[in-house]
Protein backbone atom coordinates (compact mmCIF):
# COMPACT_ATOMS: atom_id res chain seq x y z
CA UNK A 1 0.00 0.00 0.00
CA UNK A 2 2.79 2.57 1.08
CA UNK A 3 4.59 1.47 -2.26
CA UNK A 4 1.74 2.66 -4.44
CA UNK A 5 1.50 5.87 -2.65
CA UNK A 6 5.04 6.64 -3.61
CA UNK A 7 4.53 5.07 -7.18
CA UNK A 8 1.37 8.07 -7.62
CA UNK A 9 3.49 10.86 -5.97
CA UNK A 10 6.10 9.72 -8.68
CA UNK A 11 3.52 9.85 -11.31
CA UNK A 12 2.39 13.40 -10.10
CA UNK A 13 5.48 15.11 -9.86
CA UNK A 14 6.39 13.88 -13.60
CA UNK A 15 3.31 15.33 -14.67
CA UNK A 16 3.81 18.49 -13.19
CA UNK A 17 7.57 18.59 -14.61
CA UNK A 18 5.55 17.66 -18.01
CA UNK A 19 3.21 20.59 -17.88
CA UNK A 20 6.04 23.03 -16.76
CA UNK A 21 8.01 21.88 -20.06
CA UNK A 22 5.14 21.90 -22.02
CA UNK A 23 4.23 25.73 -20.57
CA UNK A 24 7.75 26.61 -21.31
CA UNK A 25 8.04 25.50 -24.71
CA UNK A 26 5.12 27.49 -25.40
CA UNK A 27 6.37 30.61 -23.86
CA UNK A 28 9.34 29.98 -25.88
CA UNK A 29 7.49 29.36 -29.41
CA UNK A 30 5.32 32.73 -28.59
CA UNK A 31 8.43 34.40 -28.36
CA UNK A 32 9.74 33.30 -31.27
CA UNK A 33 6.44 34.24 -33.21
CA UNK A 34 7.01 37.58 -32.10
CA UNK A 35 10.80 37.71 -33.17
CA UNK A 36 9.61 36.26 -36.47
CA UNK A 37 7.31 39.43 -36.53
CA UNK A 38 9.51 41.69 -35.55
CA UNK A 39 11.67 40.71 -38.22
CA UNK A 40 9.18 41.04 -41.08
CA UNK A 41 8.16 44.43 -39.65
CA UNK A 42 11.93 45.56 -39.66
CA UNK A 43 12.52 44.35 -43.33
CA UNK A 44 15.10 42.10 -41.94
CA UNK A 45 15.70 38.81 -43.81
CA UNK A 46 18.04 36.65 -40.95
Amino acid sequence: MGLTKINHIGEFSSYMQLRHYAETLDRLLKYNELLEFSRVLLGFTF
